[in-house]
């Protein structure tokens, strides 16, 4: 329902649907800023038969760059692939690794993998499965800012991230690297107001547009002053008139806009 109190449709039961614009999208990732959404169908997709988790330890930033880059042979093969780093560039990262799908085709990739990362990165080291779980879950988190004094994700080309890791290392305590997408994303942990404020107060200044960034989370000191949103100031006006558009009396939740909407 957008403000006008209009019910709107959007999306279709075809997998493929490209007629007119991606309402469903952009409603989505409007955070109720453009319609309350009241309805969702969801495609769901069968269980892998198997599924296995790998977590290599190496040195540092160049060590995991060299490991992500021997595995693009097999990174379309691979459920995920990320690396997870805590302070500063030298290390010790984790790189992380799931495949799944039927037996035979998670027992192959697994092979491949270990294969191409002992003799692409001889430092690098496998552990066993609960490091796997545990590195799994401190990415997650950090990705979406949980538990964090002040969080930001920045968006990039893909083979461009890895330049981000030594900015955002320098600065933030950890840290997630999903080479696959082009995402990094950083946090410092709560309880040092002093260092959320130079993190954030470094990060705004030195992240240059049209970076895509998003703080996830901002100290106390920053609310209000930062903008959420980086790298869309060109779009303003159009992210302005698309919100007149759905909201034109401005019911909905303000959330978290671009620059001063």
């Amino acid at each position: 329902m957008i403000g006008t109190g209009e019910v709107v449709a959007a999306g279709a039961k075809v997998v493929k649907n490209a007629a007119g614009y991606d309402t469903c999208r952009l409603v989505t990732g409007s955070r109720g800023t453009l319609a309350v959404i009241t309805e969702v169908t969801f495609r769901t997709r069968p269980r892998a038969r198997s599924q296995t988790h790998l977590a290599f330890r190496v040195p540092d930033a160049d060590a995991s760059v060299h490991a992500v880059r021997s595995l693009s042979s097999v990174q379309a093969d691979t459920a995920y692939m990320a690396v997870v780093g805590r302070g500063a560039t030298e290390g010790p990262f984790t790189l992380l690794v799931g495949v799944s799908g039927t037996t035979g085709h998670v027992q192959s990739v697994t092979r491949n993998v270990r294969s191409l990362v002992a003799s692409g990165n001889p430092s690098a080291v496998e552990h066993d499965p609960a490091l796997s779980d545990e590195e799994a879950e401190t990415g997650r988190t950090i990705l979406h800012g949980i538990n964090a004094g002040a969080a930001i994700r920045v968006i990039l080309p893909p083979d461009e991230a890895h330049h981000a890791i030594p900015k955002l290392a320098s600065h933030g305590e950890e840290w997630v690297w999903l080479p696959r997408s082009g995402i990094v994303a950083a946090r410092t942990r709560p309880g040092d107001p002093a260092r959320d404020a130079s993190f954030v107060s470094r990060l705004a200044t030195e992240w240059p547009p049209p970076t895509s960034r998003l703080w996830l989370r901002l100290p106390d000191t920053h609310a209000g002053l930062v903008p959420v949103f980086g790298g869309y100031e060109s779009a303003l006006p159009l992210i302005r008139a698309i919100k007149c558009a759905f909201d034109p009396v401005g019911v909905l939740s303000p959330g978290r806009l671009a620059g001063a909407l």
